[in-house]
């Protein structure tokens, strides 16, 4: 007679085993998982610490040569922006509102490299409205100091070139304007901005018979010059006491849409 009671022991462990086979191998595989997800956490941190790193080592400066720029720690180059931003601040006091964001003491800590793209677009916003707000100080030394912490922090040379220039370029035939360009990489040859390069090289200012031949040449860039002074209208008409419509005054002496001679 066959022991029914034996028969389901034996029956037991081969249908219990495979459970337990199938239970560890499900674990095994979330613990590979939560292996992968925390090996990929610790490898962004130091992509944007290298990418950080890598700016370090080409460290760009509107203030100081490259030699003294590369010996310029975080706390100083910020130290430096935020004076500039106080200057600004106690000749128009609408510049108090970029200290409690550009230029916070939280700002020292951001790496815009391993932001999301919704972080950086609220930050290039800000940046746009700071330099547009600065355009009219720009020959200042107080907005100069500004820039630099921009320049260091947030990479403006880099990657909010449009808004610089936009800020820039009523002073084009100043040294400062030409500083600024040369801090920025127009080595593309189809870089929008190459043909500012031959004043990188020789370091002097750019004409307005320049500027004006490139409006008849370039739409693109016409059409840039023709957005400039809305663009500061609209930053600006909140700013009491300011002229913005001045810059009008910049390509007045001959209609862009009028060839050079």
């Amino acid at each position: 007679m066959v022991n029914l009671s034996n028969q389901k022991t034996m029956k037991d462990p081969g249908k219990y085993g495979i459970g337990i086979m199938i239970i560890q191998g499900a674990k095994l595989q979330i613990l590979k998982m939560t292996s992968l997800a925390e090996q990929l956490k610790k490898l962004a941190v130091p992509q944007g610490r290298n990418l950080a790193n890598a700016r370090e080592k080409r460290r760009k400066s509107i203030l100081f040569d490259s030699k003294e720029a590369a010996g310029l720690n975080r706390e100083t180059v910020y130290a430096i922006g935020v004076n500039g931003v106080q200057e600004l601040a106690t000749i128009d006091p609408s510049f108090q509102e970029f200290e409690e964001t550009l230029f916070s003491e939280g700002s020292k800590t951001m790496e815009r490299s391993v932001q999301t793209v919704e972080v950086n677009k609220n930050l290039d916003k800000h940046i746009r409205s700071f330099l547009l707000q600065m355009s009219p100080y720009f020959t200042l030394k107080p907005a100069q100091k500004a820039m630099e912490w921009l320049v260091y922090r947030f990479g403006i040379h880099e990657y909010n070139i449009n808004d610089v220039m936009m800020a820039i370029m009523p002073y084009h035939t100043t040294k400062v304007f030409v500083r600024v360009v040369q801090i920025i990489d127009l080595s593309s040859k189809s870089h929008p901005w190459n043909w500012l390069k031959p004043i990188q090289e020789t370091g002097v200012s750019l004409s307005r018979s320049t500027v004006l031949t490139h409006c008849w040449k370039d739409p693109g860039f016409l059409q840039f010059v023709c957005n400039m002074v809305p663009y500061a209208i609209k930053a600006h008409k909140a700013v009491k006491g300011r002229d913005p419509q001045g810059q009008t005054l910049l390509y007045g002496s001959r209609s862009p849409s009028t060839p050079p001679r």
